[in-house]
């Protein structure tokens, strides 16, 4: 009983080993799906935007999104 206790506790070990290896490439995408929605809704909604408001603003959202699925994560993306 205990060789296969044993066994399921360094299963599970592995499985969270792999899963914190996939976790910054698992952000990284919802981050940038997140952003290429907001950019496709401003697009519907026609905000005229300069050039430049349409960069603060996507540079917000980053940061904002990246805040989001960090804390979603447990971690923290924004240097």
């Amino acid at each position: 009983m205990k060789h296969m206790s044993a066994q399921k506790e360094e299963e599970l070990m592995q499985c969270h080993l792999l899963e914190r290896k996939r976790l910054p490439k698992i952000l990284k995408s919802d981050t940038k799906t997140r952003t290429m929605m907001y950019r496709e809704s401003l697009r519907i909604t026609g905000g005229e935007f300069s050039l430049e408001e349409e960069r603060e603003r996507m540079k917000q959202v980053r940061t904002y999104t990246s805040l989001l699925c960090g804390s979603y994560y447990g971690l923290s993306l924004v240097k």
